[in-house]
């Protein structure tokens, strides 16, 4: 079970020649620059979605699967890995995501959709298969024009493969008509909040 963030579809309004920039791997954080945050990925290597425009799922009516997917205009996802997978559970993974809109106002409307959907799945919910999913929302990162940071743990029963879980934090920062998305992830308790704000303002720069 994966739970996502945010709703809606944008529908891109612009003539061929109006897209924004491109998303490129430049515009995204090194492997060498990651891991001085996360010294686990020393070594390690990084998986590029070119043309990955879904900026983020968005928490079903429940809070806790999945629903829609919001849509930028230019897009680019990478994932970091250690040299020797799998990540130890006890130590935190990182992605980062660069998203360009038409306009400032389609990159402003999908945070005002996270700032609606951290208002409205606060707290603990469980679905009907006991899935569960804890939102908290957390200071707002201080770079950027607009910001905001949330932290979901994640349970899920035993169905034979035993129970199992995340804890994630997801730090979204507009700049202008840019986001950049950067979520970290561990198997066994909750990430780190620091290195995940000093490779939030790290992505936003790359971005920038």
């Amino acid at each position: 079970m994966v739970v996502g963030l945010l709703v809606g579809t944008l529908a891109p309004a612009y003539a061929a020649d109006d897209r924004p920039p491109k998303v490129g791997r430049k515009n995204l954080p090194t492997v060498a620059r990651v891991a001085q945050l996360y010294p686990v990925l020393e070594g390690g290597s990084r998986f590029t979605t070119r043309g990955g425009r879904q900026v983020l799922a968005h928490a079903a009516d429940d809070c806790v699967g999945t629903s829609l997917v919001a849509m930028a205009d230019r897009g680019t996802r990478v994932n970091y890995a250690t040299a020797d997978e799998p990540v130890p559970a006890d130590e935190d993974t990182p992605r980062v995501g660069g998203y360009r809109f038409a306009s400032v106002a389609a990159a402003k409307a999908v945070m005002t959709a996270l700032e609606e959907y951290a208002e409205r799945c606060a707290g603990l919910h469980t679905d009907a298969e006991d899935h569960t999913a804890e939102l908290t929302r957390l200071d707002d990162p201080p770079h950027g024009d607009q910001a905001v940071a949330l932290r979901v743990d994640v349970t899920w029963p035993d169905d034979g493969d035993g129970a199992g879980g995340y804890g994630s934090l997801q730090l979204v920062v507009r700049d202008g008509r840019s986001l950049s998305e950067t979520v970290v992830r561990r198997v066994e308790g909750t990430p780190d909040l620091d290195p995940a704000l000093a490779l939030s303002r790290v992505a936003w720069r790359r971005l920038r």
